[in-house]
């Protein structure tokens, strides 16, 4: 009897062990804006383009016509100090609403990089999910609200 509790505590110790080391997936935070009275879409995403291109995030930008989206590459600033590099890169999301509206939705996705013997090489970089910068999503929406105003854009 004495064994078989000690074998079910030490079965359940282990299986809560182990789940506390599984990585948590985070939510993405979006930041949006509703957009009506729109340019074609292909110019809101050249606008999105420009708008990450204004907030310094590196070339080359994944456009994806079909999927309505934009992704900037990761701009990665390393760290000598273990763990305390990060990267980070913008996301573009433009979804249909009613006709003639659009719903531009923007993320900033950030990993940090755990590696703790050679934080410098990117090659050996260990990134981990990081929560989303909601503070620079903002900025780069209203860069992008910015130019679609221009262009007779009535935002919300």
């Amino acid at each position: 009897m004495q064994g078989r509790f000690f074998r079910f505590l030490l079965i359940s110790l282990v299986g809560f062990s182990c789940s506390l080391f599984e990585a948590e997936e985070l939510p993405p935070q979006w930041v949006e804006a509703s957009l009506h009275g729109a340019p074609p879409l292909r110019d809101i995403l050249s606008e999105c383009e420009a708008a990450l291109q204004a907030s310094n995030f590196p070339l080359p930008f994944h456009r994806d016509d079909l999927e309505r989206a934009v992704v900037s590459g990761w701009d990665v600033a390393p760290h000598p100090f273990s763990r305390k590099g990060m990267r980070s890169r913008g996301i573009f999301e433009v979804n249909p609403l009613e006709k003639g509206a659009w719903l531009l939705r923007v993320r900033v996705e950030v990993e940090k990089n755990d590696e703790v013997h050679q934080p410098l090489e990117l090659d050996s970089a260990k990134w981990k999910p990081m929560p989303d910068d909601a503070e620079v999503a903002r900025i780069v929406l209203q860069h992008a609200l910015t130019r679609l105003r221009r262009a007779g854009t009535r935002i919300g």
